[in-house]
């Protein structure tokens, strides 16, 4: 009976116990609820450390829309400014944003103006540190919700494409 009732101690001590100490970074992006093509859109995106632990060798990786109209890859639309912290390859800003403490954040932050497109404007991120513990809170995804003036034609009116991006393009 004495074994027993240690071993009930043990247990009840383990499980009321903290979990192991770990990192566990997040990732949200807060973007406009709707822009209108062409116009600036201002993105904000959030790592956060909800580990118990802090999380080293952070950083987030930003994927950008991309265009589907030439055989080298650019960033759909115009990519105004964007966090120091960040460097731009292809259509990726990747930010470095070095230690990340338990229950703290980060928000890098850029500007882009889109045009009109038939395909989803998509912007994904990806956050990672080196001591990660969880990956399935790792990514977030947005579909840019893009607004059209209104405009009313009469009678015959010239239009002008004024979109056209690519390299090589025949």
């Amino acid at each position: 009976m004495m074994i027993r009732t240690a071993l009930v101690a043990c247990i009840t001590l383990l499980a009321a116990s903290p979990a192991l100490a770990a990192a566990d970074v997040t990732v949200a992006i807060d973007a406009p609820t709707g822009v209108y093509v062409y116009d600036t859109g201002s993105f904000d995106v959030t790592v956060s450390n909800v580990g118990n632990k802090t999380a080293k060798g952070v950083k987030v990786t930003i994927a950008l829309p991309v265009t589907n109209t030439s055989p080298i890859v650019h960033i759909m639309g115009t990519l105004g400014s964007y966090s120091n912290k960040c460097s731009l390859s292809d259509n990726e800003l990747t930010c470095s944003l070095g230690r990340l403490r338990k229950n703290k954040s980060t928000t890098v932050s850029f500007n882009i103006a889109l045009p009109q497109s038939s395909a989803p404007l998509v912007v994904d991120a990806e956050a990672e540190a080196a001591n990660d513990s969880s990956f399935g809170n790792n990514t977030d995804s947005v579909t840019v919700a893009l607004l059209n003036d209104s405009i009313s034609w009469t009678g015959d009116v010239d239009a002008h494409n004024r979109h056209c991006t690519g390299q090589g393009l025949t």
